[in-house]
């Protein structure tokens, strides 16, 4: 992280902001991101971060946030951000791409459907033992949860990479 990174914690929020005066400022905040997500997993924390990333106005005081940018953030986190996913709109992605000196994709976000871009955490998360106790925590959740939203959220995970899970063990 360079040294103008902030990271913010509140509620069961995390908020990483960088200015976009410091090259590669979108590639941080989403390595970040997935750093974040990997960290967990490796951990054996069965936690999935979800999320959004703006560019924008933004106050960063020692302990207070606030501004334009944690406001898009939020309402993408809160709007499309619904399945265990770190998004992006289009437009923020290719100002952060026009960001940087060689102005080349970054290699884990990929493009989705409705103009998003999504960091891909799972996709380059090769740890084993551990990418099988992710597998195995979609497993049991998917088996033993009975909240429909929740259940709706996995089958996301499992459809969206392609996991085939035999749920009759």
């Amino acid at each position: 992280m360079g040294k103008k990174t902030k990271i913010y914690f509140f509620s069961d929020s995390i908020v990483i902001a960088i200015p976009m005066s410091e090259p590669m400022a979108l590639e941080l905040v989403a390595s970040n991101c997935m750093l974040l997500q990997h960290t967990l997993w490796y951990y054996g924390l069965p936690t999935w971060v979800r999320g959004g990333i703006s560019i924008g106005d933004l106050y960063c005081g020692n302990s207070e946030i606030f501004g334009p940018a944690l406001i898009d953030a939020y309402i993408l986190e809160e709007t499309v951000a619904k399945y265990p996913r770190i998004v992006m709109h289009e437009s923020t992605y290719q100002a952060g791409i026009d960001n940087t000196d060689n102005r080349q994709d970054i290699i884990f976000v990929s493009r989705q459907p409705n103009e998003l871009r999504m960091v891909e955490t799972l996709k380059y998360f090769d740890y084993e033992p551990q990418r099988s106790k992710v597998l195995q925590s979609i497993r049991d959740t998917l088996q033993k949860e009975t909240n429909p939203s929740i259940q709706e959220k996995f089958q996301w995970v499992t459809e969206y990479h392609g996991i085939d899970l035999d749920l009759s063990e």
